[in-house]
Formats: structure tokens, sequence, C-alpha cells
């Protein structure tokens, strides 16, 4: 008989944050970051969050081995109250804008990379109405 092998078991935290590479990473967090500056003059607060993992495992050696992962970065904006307004992320594969506005109950519009401005007013026309 031919053991089964079964595809490993991810974590809500994997699932929800794909496993990136350090240029990808990188280059999604300038895509942010172009938001972030153009959301900061209509008075929105942005953070961009980057997280990133570390495995360690040890083998009785001085110092324990280490592999690092990078998970795709996103943008959190918040209104004047401090609620959060939007969240913004940047596809995978497409390199597309993908935002989500919770005020406006929207769970996720795509516009293109050469667009911020788009995500700009529709965040702003969020808050509005959300105020």
């Amino acid at each position: 008989m031919i053991p089964v092998q079964r595809a490993p078991e991810f974590s809500a935290e994997e699932r929800i944050r794909p496993e990136v590479s350090d240029l990808v990473a990188e280059t999604h967090g300038k895509a942010l970051a172009v938001l972030q500056r153009l959301l900061k003059p209509h008075g929105f607060r942005a953070v961009r969050v980057h997280t990133i993992g570390m495995r360690l495992r040890g083998d009785g050696m001085p110092w324990p081995k280490a592999s690092v992962t990078h998970h795709a970065p996103d943008l959190t904006v918040y209104g004047d109250a401090g609620r959060v307004v939007a969240t913004v992320t940047v596809g995978l594969r497409a390199g597309c804008y993908l935002v989500s506005l919770p005020p406006a109950g929207v769970d996720c519009r795509t516009v293109t990379a050469d667009r911020p401005h788009t995500v700009v007013n529709m965040i702003r026309a969020a808050a509005k109405a959300a105020a």
C-alpha cells in the first residue's frame, strides 16, 4: 500500500497573507507608499504593514537555522475618528490595487496600478458616506 501524502496545513495567517519574495514585497510596498502620499493631503492617516515571518530550527548547534518569509504588504487607511476607512493591497499576479471599503459595504474592488488617484477618490467617497 502506498502511503498517502497530505497537503500541509496552513494557519489562518498564512491563508490571509500569502508568502511573496522580498522583491515583490518591496515593489508592492512602493506602490502602497504612492497611495499613502496621495492620501495625506486629504487628512487620512495611512499605515503600511509589512509582515515578515521567521522560522527557527535548532539542531543542537550554537546557532539555530532561520528562514525568513515575506508576506504581501497592505495599507490600512484611518478616517478622522480613527475608524478604518479602507484596506488596500496589491494583487500578486496582476499588480492591481485591491481596495476594501468596509464603511461602504464594498468587499473588494480592483483598480489598475496606473490609477492611484482613482483609489484615493474611492476612499474619499467612502469616508464621506460613512460620516
